[in-house]
């Protein structure tokens, strides 16, 4: 049951991590997948985004829920 709740813990991080990451780079006016998809000719820019930071970032979220996971369920 600890492992369903965690990857929810997981999960939910990643996907407010995308969200928020997804509605800055409209600001700003890079690419996302939704456009990507749309128009599959990515500048530099928003491809160094769409095949590098973007999915860093992701796991980086997911590696934090992680530890936070261990720290308060294991430790705890």
């Amino acid at each position: 049951m600890k492992s369903i709740w965690k990857s929810l813990l997981i999960g939910y991080t990643v996907l407010l991590v995308a969200i928020v990451i997804n509605g800055l780079a409209l600001s700003v006016g890079l690419l996302t997948w939704y456009g990507f998809f749309e128009n599959p000719s990515p500048t530099l820019l928003d491809g160094l985004f769409l095949f590098l930071i973007y999915p860093l970032t992701l796991g980086g979220a997911a590696l934090v829920a992680q530890k936070i996971w261990d720290r308060a369920v294991v430790q705890g």
